[in-house]
């Protein structure tokens, strides 16, 4: 099996009700971290 590597990814959060102030972002952001850290490699 050959591996390849994705140019980006992007996530749309524009529909996401459970961000409803600033400091909600930040727990996205924790959320994301492993999906993040796997991207990288």
């Amino acid at each position: 099996m050959r591996c390849r590597r994705l140019e980006g990814v992007i996530v749309e959060t524009n529909f996401c009700s459970e961000i409803t102030e600033a400091a909600d972002w930040l727990g996205v952001l924790a959320n994301l971290a492993p999906l993040v850290d796997a991207a990288r490699g």
